[in-house]
Formats: structure tokens, C-alpha cells, sequence
């Protein structure tokens, strides 16, 4: 059988200087899925037709509004440095403690109070 071809499809409106978007996953040719569509259109989250037309104009009938956080990267400390590092396997256990060193020696880290690496401004720039 044919392979299925599914569009993903992103809309994207603009009210009163707010940004919205959202999308929806249509079906141009269902091939292998005609067989079990009952199976696979639902749990996908696939359609057969499109909603919405382009240019077309939209009365808003549900709102929600979710909150999304960032959560940032945990920094590392001497220790769990070096647990990664090993876990990567870089390096040699004999030279496991040098790259946190080195880190400091050459300014890319400094230590906050809590103990953890955190970057400087040349060792955001190497990095980039």
C-alpha cells in the first residue's frame, strides 16, 4: 500500500498587538491508514478536512491561557563536573579535577556561593 501523507498545519493570528497560534495535522492521502482509520486518525490527532480556511475570519469561542516556565540548566559543582565528565567519557580519572581548575585559572567560570560554575562573559563567548 501507498504511504500516508499527513500536513502539518500552523495558523497564526495577530488581536489587539496579542500573538496567538495553534495547529492541526490534516490528511491529504490516507493510503496504509484507510485500512484502520478508527485507530489512527484519533490517536494522532489527524483529520481528514481542515477547519479553518485561510483568510478566513474567526469568532473566538474558548480562551485558555497557559503559563509556561522555563526551567533553567541545574549548573554543575566539582562534583557533578566530574560525573559527567565521566559519564561522556572525557578524560582520565587522574585528570577529572584539572578541567574545573582550568575552568577558574583561565576566567571562562567563576564559583558562586553555592559552590557551582557559573560562566563568565568570555567563557560565554568561547563558548558561542
Amino acid at each position: 500500500m501507498s504511504p500516508a501523507q499527513v500536513n502539518k498545519i500552523t495558523y497564526s493570528f495577530l488581536n489587539n498587538n496579542y500573538y496567538f497560534a495553534t495547529s492541526e495535522r490534516v490528511c491529504q492521502f490516507d493510503g496504509f491508514l484507510a485500512a484502520f482509520p478508527e485507530v489512527y486518525f484519533p490517536n494522532y490527532n489527524v483529520k481528514l478536512k481542515s477547519e479553518l480556511e485561510a483568510f478566513s475570519q474567526l469568532e473566538a469561542k474558548k480562551i485558555e491561557v497557559q503559563e509556561y516556565q522555563e526551567n533553567k540548566p541545574v549548573r554543575y559543582n566539582e562534583g557533578s563536573l566530574v560525573q559527567e565528565l565521566e559519564r561522556l567519557g572525557i578524560g582520565r580519572p587522574s585528570t577529572y579535577n584539572l578541567f574545573g581548575r582550568v575552568l577558574l585559572k583561565r576566567g571562562y567560570a567563576e564559583l558562586n556561593e553555592r559552590g557551582q560554575f557559573v560562566p563568565t562573559p568570555l567563557g560565554v563567548s568561547v563558548n558561542n
